[in-house]
């Protein structure tokens, strides 16, 4: 399976193939876009499409498991030498 990932002006675009029929295909679209032009929102965009990307590939949250994917943004950078 294959999902192509396009940024656009304000958020993302996926892009996917699904068969509808045998050997043959329908274009899939859904796009993730932010609400503002504030600079949180482009990371909460980015944490929605990561969580897609699991989603879509078959990385599904289960409520009793332990070992569910987090994404935050509560790290402290370092600074690039």
């Amino acid at each position: 399976m294959e999902l192509k990932i396009k940024q656009i002006e304000n958020g993302y675009l996926m892009e996917w193939q699904e068969e509808t029929e045998e050997n043959k295909f329908t274009t899939c679209q859904e796009a993730i876009v932010n609400d503002d032009d504030m600079s949180d929102d482009d990371k909460e965009s980015m944490k929605k499409l990561l969580y897609y990307v699991a989603e879509f590939f078959g990385c599904h949250y289960n409520k009793w498991s332990q070992l569910n994917l987090k994404i935050n943004w509560d790290k402290k950078g370092h600074k690039l030498e």
